[in-house]
């Protein structure tokens, strides 16, 4: 769900940049409404801003920060994620990629998904700075 100054975190593990773009694509039918993607029927969400959203297939990294290391706000969401993958023993070096969601916080249950040879896993929220990302 969107709320503001709140960054949710996946890792996935994909074969390939295409097939990561082709999962978390959204489409549309000839009306003009919006078909949601795979991974929003993944983890149940409605609606996500795409303007909101990083998305990228980075390659196998040993650690979050080399895994998250360029995206949006970086310095300010990795220590706060070092310590949720710490804390739930995530192993980032099972992963190759990352989808982040700006100014949404996701509460659904759902943790781990698999699609079409793809694996995916719900790192957490964090909470950043009042004001540092836009408002959608």
């Amino acid at each position: 769900m969107q709320k503001n100054d709140f960054v949710s975190l996946w890792l996935v593990n994909v074969d390939d940049e295409h097939k990561l773009r082709k999962i978390t694509e959204f489409s549309y039918d000839e009306e003009g409404d919006s078909i949601p993607s795979v991974f929003c029927d993944l983890f149940m969400l409605e609606f996500y801003d795409e303007d909101f959203c990083d998305i990228g297939y980075v390659g196998r990294k040993d650690c979050i920060t080399e895994l998250l290391n360029g995206f949006s706000y970086d310095y300010s969401i990795i220590p706060k994620f070092e310590k949720i993958i710490q804390a739930n023993n995530v192993c980032v070096g099972d992963f190759n990629s990352a989808i982040l969601l700006y100014n949404f916080k996701y509460t659904n249950d759902i943790v781990h998904k698999t699609h079409d040879n793809c694996g995916f896993q719900f790192v957490g929220n964090v909470k950043i700075e009042s004001g540092l990302l836009c408002k959608s």
